[in-house]
């Protein structure tokens, strides 16, 4: 395998260019796929005599989401348990350090606050959306008798313009999808960008602080907000008993 980069095409004019040519969409492995290429990579990095169990290496082919740059490195690794748990780390703490969630925020890190939440809000979703895709495959299992098969359950995917009501900031999008947050598709369909992703978002609003924290931040954007629309009158010199007449007038006139 060699070296593998991904490319980022601009969303917003793959549309045009589509009009023109024929697009092919470069996905991930499938699980089956992905197992398969780690255990033969790895058997050529450390040989068969210490290649480690299948399930390890399910476990680690889980965890790549069948991403052929994760997968190479894995393969490649000293210690597979541990850059897998490095790379679930790295991926939440890269996560965190974006966009993490500020409670009691002042009013200077306003549109910040704004992004983070909104943000949290769709990867919130998309957590929702799999888990609920996981206990409908363990209902249908159940009822059939055989075994869920939860590795085969496909990144969820939400169309754009519901991805924009969930945002409430649909700017938003184009600058996650540069980010490699997230990834377009030519039908519209918002995927995260990556299975360590969604596992590390899963993990992070699993968080029993998660959903207090994201609802007081959302609060306090509001407050922000409505602080912005306030306007203060101050009146000096004022003594008690004294009366003040305020008279709005909205027409732009000028009394001399």
């Amino acid at each position: 395998m060699g070296a593998y980069q991904r490319v980022k095409v601009n969303w917003n004019s793959s549309g045009q260019i589509a009009n023109r040519m024929q697009i092919f969409s470069v996905k991930d492995l499938e699980p089956v796929e992905a197992f398969n290429a780690l255990k033969k990579l790895r058997q050529e990095s450390i040989g068969r005599e210490e290649l480690e169990s299948d399930q390890v290496l399910v476990r680690a082919a889980k965890t790549s989401g069948g991403r052929l740059a994760h997968l190479n490195r894995l393969a490649r690794s000293r210690d597979i348990n541990h850059t897998v748990q490095n790379l679930k780390n790295n991926e939440k703490s890269w996560l965190l350090s974006n966009f993490g969630l500020i409670p009691d925020c002042d009013d200077d890190v306003e549109e910040e606050a704004k992004w983070a939440s909104c943000t949290w809000l769709l990867l919130q979703e998309f957590v929702r959306r799999r888990v609920e895709m996981e206990k409908r495959l363990d209902l249908e299992s159940s009822e059939s008798g055989g075994p869920a098969n939860v590795d085969h359950i496909p990144v969820p995917s939400i169309p754009y313009f519901e991805c924009r009501r969930i945002m409430t900031r649909g700017d938003f999008l184009a600058r996650l999808d540069q980010m490699n947050i997230i990834s377009i598709d030519v039908h519209y369909q918002v995927r995260l960008d990556s299975m360590l992703t969604l596992e590390a978002a899963r993990e992070v609003v699993s968080e029993p602080e998660f959903e207090p924290m994201l609802k007081g931040v959302l609060t306090r954007v509001d407050e922000l907000e409505s602080l912005g629309r306030t306007r203060e009158l101050t009146f000096k010199d004022v003594k008690p008993g004294d009366r003040i007449k305020v008279v709005i007038d909205k027409t732009g006139r000028i009394d001399k």
